[in-house]
């Protein structure tokens, strides 16, 4: 299993392997793998919507904060034998009794509370219970009072249920779940830094060219899958064993076009048949990169996200840039190049591709080719600001930020032509050929990595990316 590597790991540099099993919760752990700090915990109770969590999830979270004052009444069990269900304090659906007991702010109330933990407990009687006015659900036969579970019990010292209420509820259960899940006295050591392959998916990754030979997704843990398109197979299949209604809810929406229903004649390639031959699911012909959308488009019919999946990468050695990232790298590529003009011969070309490149001028190389060819040419002046040629920084999540001489040309510019070769030759490295321009292949590279990086430091990331570009421009502009 992942987390069981991951802690195999580090166990040489602990006595206990639960000392190496915290350690790697609260060190090592992506998003929602990760020991959550007190206050994350806290974060969490104030904003996060636990009904639509998988209901043994919440079983068990109520179950254990149940019994943090000391009595196990084994809840979970009960539950999960259909003899508690989740109750709603206040009821989804409000009566007119309990718009009036929450008064003006009845609306925003109910819209902020209702699925929050502070607002569910778990009973035998939810139908009788229903909507119900608060104290008639405390004093009704088999209510709060009578309930043997001490989390209702809890709930009769009050007469009416309403934010206060809530937010005392809720000051409840954080102290209860601190009792219950303490934060780990984690050993201070110095544990080399392991690069971790088994990444976890989210909407803003690049996962262009990437391979996978297995996942991990809900129960299924390092399953070996050869491909994505192994990867989406196998998921959808785990999904339409839990619930295949979705799939159909999903078809029968006219602007939903993941999932549709199957018409005869229809020649679409790109759609698989479903269990149900009647409907089918786009999963062909298409790359990884849209996939990854489809896939949390899929998941989140169920209330899942593209966190909860996670992939065993093989080509590792990518770098793993965000979009965010990209677009921080890109900002500061054009701060650091402006920066540097004073001192070097540098020109900012005006097309600066967002978050894909940086496009540049440097006066040695402009002077070479002059000696070759003339600007006066007015179809180049309207190309890339009277040039034939740039420097141009691609930011790829592949290999990251590379640096290449692109020139445009035509078949005629055979003097240029000749003046390039010559100019690559000088440079050493090999050179790409496409329709209407030439580049060199990837010979320069900034040293950065996705982990040099801080969002939440831009000093700091604007210092490291100016000192090495810095460096390279000191290179090329020799």
């Amino acid at each position: 299993m992942i987390l069981n590597r991951q802690v195999e790991h580090v166990a040489d540099h602990f006595d206990h392997y639960d000392q190496a099993l915290a350690y790697v919760l609260v060190h090592n752990g992506q998003s929602n793998k990760v020991f959550p700090s007190d206050e994350q915990l806290q974060t969490a109770f104030k904003t996060r919507d636990y009904y639509q969590h998988a209901k043994p999830a919440l079983w068990f979270i109520l179950d254990e904060l149940n019994r943090a004052r000391g009595e196990d009444q084994d809840i979970y069990s009960k539950a999960a034998d259909g003899q508690f269900s989740i109750e709603h304090i206040m009821p989804q659906t409000m009566s007119k009794a309990w718009q009036q007991a929450l008064g003006d702010q009845a609306s925003e109330i109910h819209d902020h509370w209702v699925d929050r933990l502070p607002n569910l407990t778990l009973t035998g009687f939810n139908s009788k219970m229903s909507n119900r006015s608060f104290t008639e659900k405390r004093d009704m036969k088999d209510g709060y009072r009578d309930t043997a579970i001490k989390l209702n019990q809890w709930l009769t010292q009050y007469d009416q249920w309403n934010e206060v209420t809530l937010k005392e509820r809720e000051e409840d259960l954080y102290s209860r779940a601190l009792q219950v899940w303490p934060m780990p006295d984690v050993m201070d050591v110095d544990v080399e830094t392991q690069h971790n392959d088994d990444i976890e998916l989210g909407d803003d990754m690049d996962v262009t060219g990437w391979k996978i030979d297995s996942y991990s997704f809900l129960d299924v843990v390092d399953e070996s899958v050869s491909s994505w398109s192994q990867l989406t197979e196998r998921i959808v299949d785990q999904l339409w064993a839990q619930d295949s209604s979705r799939f159909y809810q999903a078809a029968s929406d006219p602007n939903e076009t993941l999932v549709t229903y199957t018409k005869e004649g229809d020649s679409r390639d790109q759609y698989e048949p479903l269990p149900d031959p009647e409907i089918q699911i786009l999963t062909r012909r298409i790359n990884n990169q849209r996939r990854l959308g489809l896939l949390g488009r899929l998941i989140a019919l169920y209330q899942y996200s593209l966190s909860d999946i996670k992939v065993h990468q093989t080509n590792g050695d990518r770098l793993l840039f965000t979009k965010a990232q990209r677009e921080l790298i890109a900002r500061d590529l054009i701060i650091g190049l402006n920066s540097l003009k004073s001192g070097y011969p540098i020109t900012l070309v005006s097309n600066v591709g967002g978050s894909t490149y940086v496009r540049f001028r440097t006066q040695n190389i402009d002077h070479y080719f002059d000696q070759v060819f003339s600007f006066d040419d007015k179809d180049l002046r309207a190309w890339s600001n009277g040039s034939p040629y740039y420097w141009e920084f691609q930011l790829k999540n592949s290999k990251g930020v590379i640096l290449r001489l692109v020139t445009h040309l035509t078949d005629d510019d055979s003097a240029l032509h000749g003046a390039i070769d010559r100019l690559l030759d000088d440079y050493d490295t090999p050179r790409t050929q496409g329709k209407g321009w030439r580049t060199v292949k990837e010979s320069w590279q900034l040293p950065l990595q996705a982990a040099d990086l801080d969002l939440g430091d831009p000093e700091h990331n604007q210092i490291l990316i100016t000192q090495q570009l810095k460096e390279l421009i000191t290179e090329i502009t020799q």
